[in-house]
């Protein structure tokens, strides 16, 4: 279920949700009616359009795909998203990751890979850590935020087992495989 974003999270791109609506609708993976519905939620209780989208029974996996063809960026794994390795979370500001709705999910030598829930300008982002930005899911991004930067007063999260590969790559650092 779509929740507000975090106050002063500009949303989503006027441009880019029309890009994917076309997308959505000319793939047949969205209707019009569906749209509206997304349209009408958004402006009632400041979520994200994609998450509104979702809500209507839009295909989370098409959705990604799509979102990530319109912002003309890679996706991210849902299981490499909602499991980043703990060390991740030295290396970006946990207030500024959960206020952009962001989460650092993987590095790959000197390349740290953040996923936004919302694409968003450069300029928003000039206080994060050099990055790759990638897309995914809301519900993703945030679930890899409460497991990155949890409260030191909450219990630690259970142990995983190994995640699944995608698409043949190895689980991500952490899930299964060291670092």
């Amino acid at each position: 279920m779509a929740v507000p974003r975090p106050e002063g999270h500009p949303g989503e791109d006027a441009g880019l949700k029309l890009a994917l609506t076309r997308l959505l609708v000319s793939n047949r993976v969205a209707t019009k009616e569906q749209v509206d519905q997304a349209v009408a939620a958004e402006k009632t209780t400041r979520g994200l359009y994609v998450s509104h989208l979702l809500d209507t029974g839009v295909s989370g996996d098409k959705m990604l795909a799509l979102l990530a063809r319109a912002a003309g960026l890679p996706s991210a794994a849902s299981a490499w998203v909602r499991k980043p390795h703990a060390d991740l979370a030295a290396v970006a500001d946990g207030d500024a990751c959960r206020a952009l709705l962001a989460v650092p999910f993987r590095r790959e030598g000197d390349a740290l890979h953040i996923a936004f829930a919302a694409p968003l300008p450069k300029d928003l982002c000039a206080h994060l850590p050099p990055h790759v930005p990638h897309v995914a899911l809301e519900a993703d991004v945030r679930a890899g935020l409460d497991r990155l930067y949890r409260s030191p007063d909450l219990p630690p999260p259970p142990p995983s087992a190994p995640g699944p590969t995608v698409a043949g790559l190895p689980p991500p650092p952490g899930v299964g495989a060291p670092l």
